[in-house]
């Protein structure tokens, strides 16, 4: 079974905070799969239970899983997942259309860059 290092951001009581855990999952789990289990495990009173799939931005080993994706990527051993609430610095879903992958995006190559400087 693989081992895998989860980071959920902006899911617990303070928005800013976060928790890692280390689990295994079965062989074949894919992001979307993860991502499904921890919802329904979740007390409803959580916003893990209760958050739109929309409004959280996947990634594995630090690369944006795009949502369309998340059934396509199978976890792997030594795998780090981090799900993130998006709150800081997008719009979030909307029912009217749209999304904040742009943001998500942005926020990544930031992330990205302030690494590329400091090295």
């Amino acid at each position: 079974m693989p081992e895998i290092t989860l980071r959920l951001f902006g899911f617990g009581p303070r928005a800013s905070g976060f928790d890692t855990v280390h689990r295994s999952v079965a062989a074949g789990t894919t992001v979307r799969k993860l991502w499904e289990n921890l919802c329904s495990s979740a007390d409803d009173t959580e916003l893990l239970a209760r958050i739109d799939e929309r409004s959280v931005v996947f990634l594995v080993n630090g690369t944006l899983i795009h949502q369309h994706k998340t059934n396509r990527t199978v976890l792997k051993d030594g795998d780090t997942v981090t799900c993130m609430v998006l709150a800081i610095g997008g719009q979030g879903y909307s029912q009217e259309g749209g999304d904040s992958w742009g943001s998500a995006r942005q926020l990544v190559h930031q992330k990205k860059e302030h690494q590329e400087q400091s090295s």
